[in-house]
Parts: structure tokens; sequence; C-alpha cells
């Protein structure tokens, strides 16, 4: 029996972390997020690589990341890991 995979619009991302759809293009833009389909110029994200992204963003205290080493993001190596805040999108420096 095959799963369904689940697609959320960016607008359904902007309304499930109480963000605007700026923000979440925004994230794309710079390259931190989870990681994207697009198809026929229409982008959608798979549930499971936004909880993916949401489990590497867990945190114990702000200098104890809980994020799990298995998750990987996009070129791992030379890209640390991205924080996501209120005030925007920066690069973890540990």
């Amino acid at each position: 029996m095959e799963t369904e995979v689940r697609h959320l619009t960016q607008r359904e991302l902007a309304n499930r972390w109480n963000k605007s759809e700026a923000t979440i293009e925004r994230y794309r833009s710079d390259g931190v997020g989870p990681k994207y389909l697009k198809i026929g110029g229409a982008v959608r994200y798979r549930l499971e690589d936004i909880e993916q992204f949401e489990r590497a963003c867990l945190h114990f205290s702000p200098d104890e990341a809980a994020y799990d080493d298995s998750v990987r993001f996009r070129d791992s190596q030379s890209n640390p890991r991205p924080q996501v805040s209120d005030a925007g999108v920066s690069q973890s420096t540990s």
C-alpha cells in the first residue's frame, strides 16, 4: 500500500509558521528553509521535508541545538545549518 505524499503551498506553509508569504519567498530565495518542488512554475513543499526542517531547528537552549545530525541541508558541507527567527534568516556560526 502506497502512502500519499502531502504537499503544502507557500500560503499553507506561511500559515503553519505564522509568517507572511513574502517571508517564505525570502527564505527560499536565500536558500534556507525546507526543500521545495517547482513544477510548471508552481512551488510546493513536501510535508516530510517541512517536518525534517522543523526538527533540525529544534533547540534546548540558545547555545544547545537539539537537531538530529542525520538531517542534511543543501550543500551542508559548505553551509552551516540555517537559523530562522522573527528577525529573519541568518547562518549559524557553530
